[in-house]
């Protein structure tokens, strides 16, 4: 089943998340195995679902929400998605986080957030929220992906961040504002079963090995399994680049 088909109320519930007050006793996570990612496990945590520590020196706070783990950012009002503090096999971004009556916009994904997720407690689906402009490199690296939706405000996906997954399609859809975006050395590498990439953006630079196999198979502009979506032909694409 894919994302997509998955109840829309669930998703606008998920658009914006409230962080509860502190429940008090201090605990820290230490390991991946119990559903918790490596990256998540490194914030010292008040109580789950609740406020983790400051980062004064960042001006930023981190705290966990619904299972996930967000990095505040006071100066831009902000928000970075950095890991799951949950077993849940999915991760559905919300819009907009709010922590003690101010909303900060989730806009990237931090390096190695979900990397290495396996066994009963892997991350199979994630679903982008509507502002999130970046996912970090080795985002999602190793953990076995099957779904993913993107979203249109999305302007670049790191190196290596959906490496060794298990991907089959992928979806780049439409930015209104033609924003440009970029997809990362290794971002969609080691996909076996990665057999179409469709692609709505006009203006778009594809790093060379960004879909390329162990087996030395790399999708490019010329292979018929890159779709450029109807109305984008390959001549009229705004400042598309493979293997800059």
């Amino acid at each position: 089943m894919t994302i997509k088909n998955l109840a829309a109320a669930a998703f606008a519930a998920a658009a914006l998340i409230t962080v509860p007050a502190s429940l008090g006793t201090s605990f820290t996570g230490t390991a991946p195995a119990n559903g918790i990612t490596a990256e998540a496990a490194s914030y010292d945590v008040v109580a789950q679902g609740c406020y983790v520590k400051s980062l004064a020196a960042q001006n930023t706070n981190a705290v966990v929400a619904e299972g996930l783990v967000y990095e505040l950012d006071n100066d831009t009002n902000t928000a970075a998605l950095a890991g799951r503090w949950s077993n849940a096999s999915m991760v559905i971004m919300p819009d907009v986080i709010r922590y003690q009556g101010k909303d900060y916009k989730i806009t990237s994904i931090a390096p190695n957030s979900f990397r290495n997720t396996s066994g009963p407690y892997a991350i199979k689906e994630f679903k982008a929220g509507r502002y999130l402009e970046s996912i970090g490199n080795e985002a999602f690296m190793n953990s076995p992906v099957r779904n993913i939706e993107l979203n249109s405000e999305l302007r670049s996906i790191g190196a290596h961040a959906f490496d060794g997954c298990m991907l089959t399609t992928v979806f780049i859809d439409a930015s209104t504002a033609q924003t440009p975006f970029s997809i990362g050395d290794s971002a969609f590498a080691n996909n076996a079963s990665l057999r179409s990439v469709t692609n709505w953006r006009k203006n778009i630079t594809i790093a060379a090995t960004a879909f390329q196999r162990e087996d030395g198979y790399s999708m490019d502009e010329h292979d018929s399994n890159f779709f450029f979506a109807s109305g984008l032909k390959r001549d009229y694409i705004e400042g598309i680049v493979f293997g800059n």
